[in-house]
């Protein structure tokens, strides 16, 4: 093996450390701000000389924040907006958009069944399309048809509003709106203006359509399914959507400026609907139709408590 000479060694050694190091290029930073002597002056020189009482213990006060969770906080959580998942599914908005556009169809079928009294029946579609929409656009959820939902919901809102009375003119803006409707369904997007930013709920439908359509979903629909288990059970996919399409409903007409709404006792009816019917909807997903029935009957008597003290 070739032996190099220790000489040899120590000179490149040298050489190594002899020769300088590159310097770092020096970071360039903007020059810090000067202040005039009436900018400094809104300002204390000395904070803590200011400062009143012991500084706070931000340990001890996290340990004590009070939990979330239970009815108190279910309560609060679900009426904000960003909530709705916990009282409608999208699956359940888009069946429910799907079954009010085929209400709307069969309503302007022929100009004389519109103004024969069609005209009703696409009034009171049109306004749950149009919080249907808004509930999309809303839902915490991906919703379908979200991107253009707040735009279809003034839309719709609009049909509902000239559908209380059955004329020639609204009979053919019903037309074009159920066409949009069935394109909408078949995976068109139909021409729709931008949605309105600050709109509120009692904008885009009246009290007496929700009205009819929770009446329908409690008498009509949800009603006869509660006869028998046997019944609630072949029918537990409907039973779900309607108590979710009520419990929304009822939350709905807390809302702004809804006639009576922000009424202690009236919201607490409302109230009352909507989380009967959310067990109505968690019983029919698990099968419970004694859960469903006792919950049933909490909504009957909030329904007939509310009707007894508002409508008299």
């Amino acid at each position: 093996m070739k032996t190099i000479p220790v000489l040899t060694v120590t000179a490149w050694l040298t050489c190594q450390l002899a020769t300088p190091a590159v310097a770092e290029p020096q970071t360039r930073r903007a020059k810090p701000p000067t202040f005039s002597a009436s900018q400094r002056a809104i300002f204390f020189s000395d904070v803590q000389s200011v400062l009143v009482g012991p500084r706070p213990d931000f340990g001890q006060l996290a340990a004590s924040r009070p939990q979330t969770g239970g009815p108190a906080a279910d309560q609060e959580s679900s009426e904000a907006s960003e909530e709705w998942s916990r009282l409608v599914s999208t699956d359940a908005v888009e069946t429910e958009i799907k079954r009010q556009a085929q209400r709307v169809a069969q309503a302007t079928a022929t100009a004389t069944a519109f103004k024969g009294g069609g005209y009703r029946d696409a009034r009171d579609a049109f306004s749950m399309l149009a919080l249907a929409f808004r509930l999309a656009a809303e839902h915490n959820d991906d919703a379908r048809w979200r991107d253009i939902a707040p735009g279809l919901s003034s839309l719709f809102a609009r049909a509902a509003a000239n559908c209380k009375v059955g004329t020639d003119g609204s009979y053919r803006e019903a037309a074009a709106r159920s066409q949009d409707l069935a394109d909408l369904v078949r995976g068109g997007r139909p021409d729709a203006p931008a949605g309105e930013p600050d709109q509120l709920w009692s904008d885009l439908a009246d009290r007496s359509p929700i009205m009819r359509r929770i009446e329908d979903a409690q008498q009509k629909r949800l009603g006869p399914l509660m006869g028998s288990s046997a019944s609630f059970s072949r029918s537990a996919e409907d039973a779900a959507h309607e108590a979710q399409v009520l419990a929304f409903l009822s939350e709905v007409l807390t809302r702004e400026e809804f006639i009576d709404a922000g009424d202690e006792e009236y919201d607490g009816y409302a109230r009352a609907m909507r989380d009967a019917a959310a067990d109505i909807s968690r019983a029919a997903d698990q099968g419970d139709y004694q859960s469903a029935r006792d919950a049933y009957g909490r909504l009957n008597k909030a329904c007939s408590d509310c009707h007894d003290l508002y409508r008299g």
